[in-house]
């Protein structure tokens, strides 16, 4: 990703001894998604489709009368990002 304040694109390849370096728009660095803008959409997107998935999943564990402290256990060790 080249990040530049200017909308002109400079160059139009990278490469490191003869091997060309792929472009993307948004990179995960440090769990935190950077887009070539340097806006928070794309790492909010990410943070609440995690949120959904997780209160998703946890309303599926509820409504099959899953104890309430497995459910806590379910929602503290990260286990429904795994899912």
């Amino acid at each position: 990703m080249i990040i530049n304040t200017s909308h002109c694109n400079f160059l139009d390849k990278l490469s490191v001894s003869d091997v060309e370096i792929e472009r993307v728009n948004v990179f995960k660095l440090v769990g935190v998604h950077i887009n070539q803008s340097l806006k928070w959409d794309d790492h909010v997107s990410a943070i609440c489709n995690k949120a959904a998935t997780r209160i998703y999943f946890l309303k599926q564990l509820k409504r099959s009368s899953v104890d309430p402290d497995d459910l806590y256990h379910f929602y503290t060790t990260g286990f429904v990002a795994q899912w």
